[in-house]
C-alpha cells in the first residue's frame, strides 16, 4: 500500500457519503417547497451547500484522474484511460455549473425577461452536461467491461455499477435514483485502490 492508491481510496469513500448527503439535501428541499421554487433558490444564490457541490465535483475529478493513471498501468495506456480523462474533464465544467449562482447572487437581481431567460439558459445547460456526463460514464464503463486486460473483478463491478448511474443520468427523470447507486460504485471503486489498484489478485 502506497500513497497513490491510499489517498484516492479514502477520497472515494468520503465521496462515497458526501454524495447522496447532498444530493438528497436537494430533495427535501424540493419535497418542502415547489421543484420551480427550489430552483430559483439555488441558483440565485450562493450557500455552503453550493461549496459543498464544487468540493465533491473536485473529488471527482481526482478520483477519475487517480484511475486514468492507474488504467495507464494496467492496460498499457488503452481507451478506457482516455475515457477516465474525458470523464474527470466532463465532471470539472459540470462543477463549473456553479458559476450561474455565483453570478446570480453578485447581481443586483435579474427581474422580467432577462431573468427567466438567465433562469431557462441555466437549466438548459445544466440538463445537457449531465447528460454528457452520462454519456461519457456510459463509454467508460463498456470500454471497462470490454477491456480484457482489466482482469480485476472490482473493476468490472464498478464499470456496472458506473454504467447504471450513466443510464439513469441520460434518462434525466430517472437521475434522482444515482444518488442511491453511485455511492456502492464509489466504495467499490475505493476497495479497488485500497487493494492496491488491482496489482494484488487473490488466486
Amino acid at each position: 500500500m502506497n500513497r497513490e492508491h491510499l489517498i484516492p481510496g479514502i477520497v472515494a469513500i468520503i465521496l462515497a457519503v458526501l454524495f447522496p448527503l447532498y444530493w438528497f439535501s436537494g430533495f427535501v428541499t424540493v419535497g418542502m417547497t415547489s421543484l420551480l421554487d427550489a430552483y430559483i433558490a439555488d441558483v440565485t444564490s450562493f450557500t455552503p451547500m453550493d461549496g459543498l457541490f464544487i468540493l465533491i465535483g473536485l473529488m471527482e475529478v481526482y478520483l477519475y484522474l487517480s484511475l486514468r493513471k492507474n488504467l495507464q498501468q494496467q492496460l498499457q495506456g488503452g481507451f478506457a484511460a482516455s475515457l477516465a480523462l474525458l470523464m474527470a474533464i466532463a465532471v470539472g465544467v459540470f462543477t463549473a455549473l456553479v458559476l450561474f449562482d455565483v453570478s446570480f447572487a453578485i447581481s443586483a437581481g435579474l427581474d422580467g425577461s432577462v431573468g427567466c431567460t438567465a433562469l431557462t439558459l441555466a437549466a438548459v445547460v445544466s440538463i445537457g452536461l449531465s447528460i454528457v456526463v452520462g454519456l461519457v460514464g456510459l463509454t467508460l464503463s463498456i470500454a471497462l467491461l470490454m477491456a480484457r486486460d482489466a482482469d480485476t473483478v472490482l473493476l468490472k463491478i464498478f464499470a456496472v455499477f458506473l454504467l447504471i448511474c450513466s443510464l439513469l443520468t441520460i434518462t434525466v427523470f430517472l437521475a434522482p435514483l444515482v444518488p442511491v447507486l453511485y455511492p456502492v460504485a464509489l466504495i467499490v471503486l475505493a476497495i479497488y485502490f485500497l487493494r492496491g489498484g488491482g496489482d494484488v489478485e487473490v488466486v
